[in-house]
């Protein structure tokens, strides 16, 4: 999916029953990976939520993710910005009850980054 992650910009997110979340306007990447992490959506009534999409696929052209609108819905609210920061990554991990991992820091892009060279 890393490969053609693109693609999806612009389109409709999916839900786990076949419901529409909302439409992808951007993706957040692991800065040491390099791999999609993260879907910026625009929900119909609300403002945008970031979607965890690591365990995400495809269905006749759509991604689908396996999060129900309620879920999607009552995330925390994310501005646009360059990266998620530590706490912020930890609270959406907290609510879609997903386990933590080891990376930090997830840079925000329409395109991936490699990773970060030394330090």
């Amino acid at each position: 999916m890393t490969d053609d992650i693109h693609r999806f910009l612009g389109t409709r997110l999916g839900g786990p029953d076949g419901t529409e979340l909302g439409t992808i306007h951007r993706f957040y990447f692991d800065d040491r990976t390099a791999r999609p992490e993260w879907a910026a959506i625009t929900l119909d009534d609300g403002p945008d939520r970031l979607v965890p999409i690591a365990t995400a696929s495809t269905e006749s052209g759509v991604l689908r993710v396996p999060y129900p609108r309620h879920r999607v819905a009552t995330a925390p609210t994310h501005p646009a910005s360059a990266h998620i920061s530590p706490a912020q990554e930890a609270t959406l991990r907290r609510h879609y009850g997903i386990g933590t991992i080891l990376s930090t820091m997830t840079s925000g892009s329409t395109s991936p980054t490699g990773p970060p060279g030394p330090a």
